[in-house]
């Protein structure tokens, strides 16, 4: 390790990125309290970024707001239901162009070095507001799925909150320790083993050593990487890299988990897994959980923020956001967009195996379809939404949230097949939103919307199965025989 050109230390990555870098702390500088930094061996407990000034309070409040500080019974910093994310007029901004892009980063650093404030409240030409004045708080206890479309700002939102961007107006606040899986492979080194990595990962998280050695057997554990650990990060599979990633931020215990689209990668086993450990953190922390599987969010979450075009659409009730979501697609009418994938069948079927377009509460329903691929794609992905008259989300199937693991696929016809063993569903009609998409839910392949309009009938019954239990299944189209 150097410093200024000087050799400081010389030892292995763990050792020395499980140290207290007291010789390379940095200072504090303008009076501003910078994200990571501690006062001696002291963790702070408020990070802050934009605009909000280090005040003295916040060192002497320090032993009341530690998360490791022995307590009876429940502190200031442990209450439940205590803001621990406060946005306040928050707005970030972008720049569509490369070149210009550069020119104003020079043209900012070159202001800020010379202490003249940059025009952060005006939009310079090709720039745009990819987060427009948001306000909104979110408190211990709470799980909020940050849902929306593709570009909408939900990735931006997180890194503001993480402290890897800082917002362009307004400010936010941050209490308490911050655990993020934002992207696949962040804070990992591709080339160091997987034992030095979770030593890495979890100093940048903000762990000391002996608490990182205290975890790590529960770390390996969870990741499932046992036979794996000495080996380097590049030999890993997406999947491996996000369970390592996912076991150091829970094993933070953190006051605040960010998870960007984490159940999008990895086995049906994992996710159970990672369900389980929500779960138990629910209570202690803030979940922010970003996601394109509904199925997910109204299983996971208990409040939900809509995003669309950089502002707060809808706060407040899952199943009224997932509904707001789907409005946002399309209108009435059914509508088609097939790229790589043509879905060139579909028929529902009743218990007996017969088309039908009428089904009883509690019977069985079977959605088969064909799909053709005009190019190869790695594990795609088939989701299924039940829409009512009246446009509104009904109820979801996911195929890999359901334990359907496509594999590779080669270009050609493939048949799948959704079977609901008991349709709960109250009395009226219904159609159905269907998508194929990537592993990661980032393209869509295909998507037919408002399309196969059926019946549910003999219900008398209002209970709703927003998530059913759902049977896939899926293989290749045998090619029509020639008489």
């Amino acid at each position: 390790m150097a410093q200024d050109g000087q050799r400081l230390e010389s030892a292995d990555a763990p050792r020395l990125l499980g140290a207290r870098h007291r010789a390379i702390r940095p200072p504090l500088r303008s009076g501003r309290l910078r994200l990571g930094e501690r006062f001696g061996d002291r963790r702070l407990p408020f990070r802050r970024t934009a605009v909000l000034p280090c005040r003295r309070q916040d060192r002497g409040a320090q032993h009341l707001m530690s998360a490791s500080s022995p307590t009876s019974g429940v502190n200031s910093l442990r209450a439940a239901g205590e803001t621990l994310i406060s946005v306040r007029g928050v707005s970030k901004k972008f720049c569509r162009d490369l070149r210009r892009s550069m020119l104003y980063g020079i043209a900012d650093l070159t202001r800020g070095m010379l202490r003249i404030k940059p025009p952060t409240d005006r939009l310079r030409p090709d720039e745009f507001w990819a987060l427009d004045d948001l306000n909104f708080e979110i408190r211990r206890g709470e799980t909020v799925g940050l849902i929306g479309a593709n570009g909408s700002g939900k990735t931006t939102l997180l890194r503001l909150i993480a402290g890897i961007l800082p917002p362009d107006k307004g400010e936010i606040a941050v209490r308490g320790r911050i655990g993020s899986l934002i992207a696949v492979g962040a804070g990992f080194h591709p080339h160091m083993t997987g034992r030095e990595n979770i030593h890495l990962n979890g100093a940048i998280l903000g762990m000391t050593r002996k608490e990182i050695e205290a975890q790590f057997d529960s770390i390996v554990d969870f990741a499932e990487i046992g036979d794996f650990l000495e080996a380097p990060l590049a030999t890993y599979s997406s999947g491996m890299r996000v369970r390592l990633g996912f076991a150091i931020a829970a094993a933070l215990e953190p006051d605040i988990l960010l998870l960007d689209e984490i159940l999008a990668v990895g086995d049906a086993a994992f996710r159970a897994k990672c369900y389980n450990r929500i779960a138990d953190l629910q209570e202690r922390c803030a979940v922010v959980f970003v996601s394109h599987a509904m199925e997910a969010v109204g299983r996971v979450c208990d409040r939900s923020l809509l995003l669309q075009k950089g502002r707060i659409a809808h706060d407040g009730d899952v199943g009224e956001g997932i509904r707001a979501l789907s409005k946002t697609f399309a209108g009435s009418k059914p509508q088609r967009t097939e790229n790589e994938v043509k879905i060139v069948e579909l028929e529902l079927l009743d218990e007996t195996g017969n088309p039908n377009r009428r089904f009883s509460y509690g019977r069985p329903l079977r959605l088969r379809g064909v799909l053709k691929f005009e190019i190869a794609a790695d594990n795609p992905d088939i989701n299924v939404v039940f829409l009512s008259s009246d446009e509104n989300y009904v109820a979801q199937c996911n195929g890999a949230t359901s334990g359907l693991r496509i594999g590779p696929v080669e270009k050609g016809a493939w048949r799948f097949e959704l079977e609901i063993p008991s349709l709960q569903l109250a009395a009226g009609e219904y159609r159905f939103s269907i998508s194929i998409r990537n592993q990661r839910q980032t393209k869509f392949f295909a998507w037919l919307h408002g399309v196969m309009p059926f019946e549910v009938v003999d219900s008398a019954s209002s209970q709703v199965a927003h998530w059913p239990i759902a049977r896939w299944s899926w293989g290749a189209q045998p090619p029509a025989r020639k008489d």
